[in-house]
């Protein structure tokens, strides 16, 4: 006895790969999602705080927390300030 498979709804890609867009790591095996429109798969990014900057960040991306307001800031806006070494502060907290 044979079984016949019908190809349906439920036979769709379940995985798929994509890229970040700000530093090209290929991430592997998202899960797709369809809805009425079609397959989607998730890359969880977030924007850069800075307002200006427009760069989504994933967990790959190089990037800091902000000592001064505790938002996620892309490593472009990473300011040195020679007395506190350990603290990291986005231009906008020195009036840069």
């Amino acid at each position: 006895m044979h079984a016949y498979v019908k190809h349906n709804e439920t036979m769709r890609k379940q995985f798929t790969s994509a890229s970040c867009p700000t530093c090209d790591t290929l991430f592997e095996r998202l899960p797709v999602e369809y809805d009425e429109d079609g397959g989607y798969a998730f890359l969880e990014v977030r924007p850069c705080a800075d307002s200006t900057c427009g760069k989504m960040l994933c967990s790959c991306c190089d990037q800091f927390h902000c000592d001064g307001c505790s938002q996620t800031f892309c490593a472009d806006h990473l300011v040195s300030v020679p007395d506190r070494k350990s603290t990291r502060l986005n231009s906008s907290h020195l009036g840069i």
